[in-house]
């Protein structure tokens, strides 16, 4: 299922384009955040992941430089005008051309990032009724907020997780503030392993000689000499992220050092966002204008300039799960961070790094002597820091986490979904209908082939087993017989080619010994669409996936039949009979009785490799 495009700046119509009944669809993941730097930073690698278990992803986002990096991760990308502003009848727009796009798409799950995206996606979701609809919760702006402003991000949130089936915050004391400020039901609040929308990945965030190297030159570059202390920030270059205390904190730092040949340096790595949450005028010219203060922009590869520094200071007001935090602490750099959500979760005071107070620059600047003065702390420090991320942290037991939660929430979503109406009346009363009228026109031939095969099998016309149904109820299937019962010498049936009789074989190859089970069909046991009732000793080794073959009647033909039959493998098989179950109606059902017509006359998929029956399942170890 590919779009007509890698990047879609929103089209009405894509379900032509993208659904294709003759193969099983994955399920369709959506994700869906403001910006696409949250796409590209947060969760790169992520979606590839989930593209190889098996799910496709499309990513959604406003335009951006950013959109070019995911697309070159080989994910589907489409562009809607998100702003990060409160702009209401710019944001009525985007959610009419998000509920279009949802449409378009029918995807099986919305999962949501940042807060516009979140109340956005989640209320098209719902509207549009898709089955899974998830949001993640990574920082709350309403925290710094307060009056009408705060009144109306408190709504907003409240409806994105009224919409939502299941909130995901990414850190332990985000979601006890969910719990306790906003008083989400404990039931849909749940945290993805110990925190973090992403993980990290322990490999790339890993010192090395080339690291060494370029952050050499990053010290060289700036006149950084052997024995200068250099404190590093990465992030947004705004008001919550404590650029204030920050600066004046470095400032008061610095005065202690006056008269020294030792210089100081902060690092700051980032970008400015001038209209959402300046900086005061006096803070800007400092780290505008002062010698002693880098700007080194935003950076697509952070290490070299967190490895460039002796101590990271990250003294943010408001945090979801800081990756920042995670990328310092793995690169072996000591950290002082505030005591905020996710901060305190990476970092343990006097263990791994120092906890301070947000917007406290006293207790930022005695912080900030303790480590500039202590070189064996800062070595203790660096260590833990890196072995408590490494061991709670790694991107792949996130990715795992989340990739069973998807998984769980689909499954659940499967199994409330209520029958329609041709499942439960119609189907019903069409299959005993059809069963009886081609039983009273066929009973010629249904005479015929009993006396052809109780010639060539002695008597023995029926073949009779237990076979599972529905909800794996045990009933009688009937077949005619289409082998002997020959033994080898030592009591051993043989081989079935030897055993198929030249009737039987015709039988086989025509499906007439399908024909009795018109029968099953006549008593309810049967329909005749569904997954074909296999050998009653499989029940136990299906998994939960493949044990959902079981939710609808077994059937005379299916839709794992007229795709190949038993030229398929298991797995490919019960994945037909499952997608099926999903996706049962009238049409499909039409559709696969004629197709079963058009493969009996070709004889086509009946035998699998040498054999004349298919190997026996035997679980899936």
């Amino acid at each position: 299922m590919i779009l007509q495009s890698k990047i879609a700046k929103f089209t009405p119509n894509l379900t032509a384009s993208i659904y294709n009944l003759n193969r099983i669809p994955l399920p369709r993941l959506l994700r869906i955040t403001t910006v696409p730097i949250s796409l590209h930073l947060l969760l790169k690698g992520q979606f590839r992941f989930m593209s190889e278990k098996g799910f496709e992803v499309i990513t959604v986002s406003a335009d951006g430089s950013e959109v070019e990096g995911i697309l070159m991760n080989g994910t589907k990308h489409i562009v809607i005008p998100f702003t990060r502003k409160i702009t209401p009848i710019h944001d009525i727009i985007c959610l009419w051309k998000l509920v279009k796009v949802i449409k378009d798409l029918k995807p099986d799950i919305v999962h949501t990032h940042t807060p516009k995206a979140g109340l956005l996606g989640m209320i098209a979701s719902r509207f549009c009724k898709v089955p899974v609809k998830l949001h993640t919760v990574a920082g709350l702006p309403l925290m710094e907020t307060s009056g009408i402003t705060r009144s109306v991000l408190e709504v907003t949130e409240k409806i994105t997780y009224a919409c939502a089936d299941q909130v995901y915050p990414n850190s332990q004391g985000l979601k006890d503030y969910l719990l306790r400020d906003l008083q989400v039901p404990e039931g849909k609040v749940k945290l993805i392993g110990k925190g973090s929308s992403n993980g990290i990945d322990t490999d790339y965030f890993q010192r090395s000689e080339e690291l060494e190297k370029k952050s050499r030159e990053v010290r060289d570059k700036h006149k950084i000499r052997q024995g200068d202390l250099v404190f590093s920030f990465v992030g947004r270059i705004v008001r919550d992220k404590g650029l204030i205390e920050l600066a004046t904190a470095f400032k008061t730092m610095r005065e202690g050092f006056a008269g020294t040949d030792r210089r100081l340096v902060l690092l700051l790595v980032g970008h400015f966002e001038d209209d959402l949450d300046p900086l005061p005028a006096n803070v800007m010219e400092f780290i505008m204008k002062d010698e002693s203060v880098i700007l080194a922009g935003f950076q697509e590869d952070v290490r070299p300039w967190i490895m460039a520094s002796d101590i990271f200071v990250f003294p943010s007001y408001r945090e979801g799960f800081p990756n920042v935090v995670m990328q310092a602490s793995l690169l072996g750099v000591p950290c002082i961070v505030s005591d905020i959500n996710g901060c305190n979760e990476i970092v343990k005071h006097g263990v791994n790094g120092l906890i301070i107070p947000p917007k406290n620059v006293v207790a930022l600047v005695t912080a900030m002597k303790a480590l500039a003065s202590d070189e064996a702390k800062c070595g203790r420090f660096a260590s833990a820091g890196r072995g408590f991320v490494a061991d709670n942290f790694k991107r792949e037991v996130i990715w795992e986490a989340l990739r069973k939660e998807y998984v769980e929430r689909l499954q659940r979503a499967k199994e409330y979904k209520r029958p329609s109406s041709y499942t439960r009346i119609v189907k019903p009363f069409l299959d005993r209908f059809t069963a009886f009228v081609i039983l009273t026109v066929a009973s010629p031939v249904v005479c015929a082939i009993i006396l052809a095969l109780a010639i060539a099998n002695r008597g023995k016309v029926w073949f009779r087993q237990e076979r599972p149904g529905k909800e794996g109820k045990l009933f009688t299937v009937i077949k005619f017989k289409t082998m002997t019962d020959e033994c080898d010498a030592n009591g051993n049936l043989l081989p079935d080619e030897k055993r198929l009789t030249a009737i039987g074989k015709f039988v086989r190859k025509t499906s007439i010994d399908e024909l009795p089970q018109l029968f099953n069909v006549l008593l309810g046991h049967m329909s005749f669409v569904g997954p074909r009732p296999l050998l009653k000793e499989y029940l136990p080794l299906y998994n939960d996936e493949q044990g959902r073959r079981h939710l609808v009647k077994p059937g005379i033909t299916g839709w794992a039949q007229v795709n190949g039959r038993n030229s398929l493998s298991w797995p490919q098989k019960f994945g037909y009979d499952c997608w099926y179950v999903d996706n049962v109606s009238f049409a499909l059902d039409f559709k696969i009785l004629i197709l079963t017509v058009v493969k009996v006359l070709k004889a086509e998929g009946i035998s699998h490799s040498s054999s004349l029956t298919m190997e026996k399942f035997r679980g899936n170890a």
